[in-house]
């Protein structure tokens, strides 16, 4: 957040304090560390099999090819005390009634505060709604709870955005 200096209602301009926007850690970002047992295995990159020398009647034993030796990790730079959610997010209400899809969500940048999720629902002729953050009761990657059952959001204002 304080590396946002201006929003509008389709930009946000970033600070000087921002400088190269591919300077700034990536969301997500991918290692190699040597295989653990039931670690998924996967190639760091293209590498042949291990290779067999010797004669037909003295060889040596082959060896797990090295793309063998080694498992993905994806870490996640998400900051201390965040909560990463996608954008299209299902937002269900206390009953577990589907109440649409989160389009956006709204901060109070003197505070660095969400304030409210910009929930649509619908294919052709989406609706959107405010629904403040204090009917979130949890929040998750692919999904939000709320802790308000499914006439209160109906009852919300229609945005017209």
């Amino acid at each position: 957040m304080d590396l946002i200096a201006e929003t509008t209602e389709k930009n946000i301009l970033l600070s000087g304090d921002a400088e190269d926007p591919g300077s700034l850690t990536p969301f997500e970002e991918k290692h190699y560390a040597p295989a653990e047992n039931g670690s998924e295995i996967k190639s760091p990159a293209p590498i042949g099999g291990a290779l067999v020398f010797g004669s037909p009647i003295i060889t040596t034993q082959p060896q797990a090819p090295i793309r063998d030796q080694f498992a993905e990790y994806t870490e996640r730079n998400i900051p201390e005390g965040t909560i990463p959610m996608k954008e299209g997010a299902r937002v269900l209400t206390v009953e577990g009634k589907p109440v649409g899809n989160v389009e956006g969500v709204l901060a109070d940048p003197e505070f660095d505060q969400v304030t409210h999720l910009l929930v649509s629902n619908g294919l052709i002729a989406k609706e959107r709604k405010l629904v403040p953050i204090s009917w979130v009761m949890s929040l998750g990657e692919e999904e939000v709870l709320l802790r308000v059952k499914k006439p209160s959001v109906e009852k919300l204002e229609a945005m017209e955005v």
